[in-house]
């Protein structure tokens, strides 16, 4: 999944720094491995991460200390998973602090105006400078949209998973002050809170 992470950033269009990090191996995708986060250049503005739920924990904590910018958590086993996984999440929460946090159990999220994507697998999706936002908490439905062929313009696809630190009301809050944006589209299954997105509602 990381491999094709890093592929997709690259076929999205993408042309900063990509710095894998994985302790076993010398390269991935053609680029360097870093054995750790401490040893990368510099905090990483963004982060696809990609480890088992107790070690996401201990890597988002460690992230949030180097002043990493955010991080898109696409492990699984957390609230969703029963209560043991429902205490790793909480444990999660505390570890980013005041750092965004997509996820955890999501795909991620592709800006197609910044030619940006944390996302793990192959998607589709154009945009003319404008269009669409779509948020949904279904990893599936999310790369099904971007796959379609109705012509649909997006300029956000973000799959939030299990909202634990950002929710539909922050990620509404922020995209629609966003030029370009003419629609908003939410798919929703729960909400954090209803009084918050009661207001973003009547913005």
């Amino acid at each position: 999944d990381c491999v094709i992470a890093i592929r997709e950033a690259e076929r999205r269009g993408f042309s900063g720094a990509i710095w894998p990090v994985n302790p076993t191996r010398a390269e991935m995708a053609g680029y360097r491995c870093f054995a750790s986060v401490e040893d990368l250049p510099e905090a990483p503005d963004a982060v696809f991460l990609a480890v088992p739920a107790p070690a996401a924990v201990e890597v988002v904590g460690r992230l949030r200390a180097l002043g990493a910018g955010g991080i898109v958590c696409y492990a699984a086993g957390f609230r969703e998973s029963g209560p043991d996984g429902a205490r790793l999440e909480e444990a999660l929460v505390v570890a980013a602090g005041e750092m965004a946090l997509i996820g955890p159990n999501c795909y991620g999220a592709i800006n197609y105006l910044s030619h940006t994507a944390l996302w793990p697998f192959a998607h589709g999706g154009t945009s003319p400078g404008y269009g669409a936002a779509i948020v949904t908490q279904s990893g599936m439905f999310s790369s099904d949209i971007t796959m379609s062929q109705r012509g649909l313009p997006l300029t956000h696809m973000i799959s939030c998973g299990n909202q634990a630190v950002l929710g539909f009301e922050d990620f509404a809050d922020f995209l629609i002050g966003e030029l370009g944006v003419r629609a908003l589209g939410l798919h929703i299954e729960g909400l954090t809170s209803v009084a918050a997105f009661h207001e973003i509602a009547l913005r």
